[in-house]
């Protein structure tokens, strides 16, 4: 009885085929690693980063700051806003360098 041969087929052989599997192997492990920490990078992102739109006591902040509408406020309310989101600034700071400090933070929204 004769085998009918492949043509143009040529299948790989015993260590080239598990070399080629654990390539294909350690290439999709890595894929999965890489997609995994995008994922928990967002999910984190989304927890404790910066949100759109920044809000503050019913005010949309990102808007305000893009419309350039921060310095409506008083400075009192001002530094009330930089404690709620964790912003430094001293007790002299005007309420120019204030309504800089929080356009600063919009900018880190990625809305502007």
């Amino acid at each position: 009885m004769r085998r009918k041969q492949t043509q143009g087929l040529d299948f790989p052989h015993g260590s080239e085929a598990n070399g080629e599997d654990e390539q294909l192997l350690e290439d999709e492990m890595e894929f999965l690693v890489e997609k995994h920490r995008h994922q928990f990078i967002d999910k984190v992102l989304e927890e404790v980063g910066v949100v759109h739109p920044i809000m503050y006591d019913g005010y949309n902040i990102c808007q305000q700051a893009q419309q350039d509408k921060l310095s409506r406020f008083k400075a009192n309310y001002l530094r009330k806003m930089c404690e709620y989101f964790e912003l430094s600034y001293k007790a002299k700071d005007t309420k120019a360098l204030l309504t800089e400090k929080i356009k600063q933070m919009v900018k880190e929204c990625g809305c502007s």
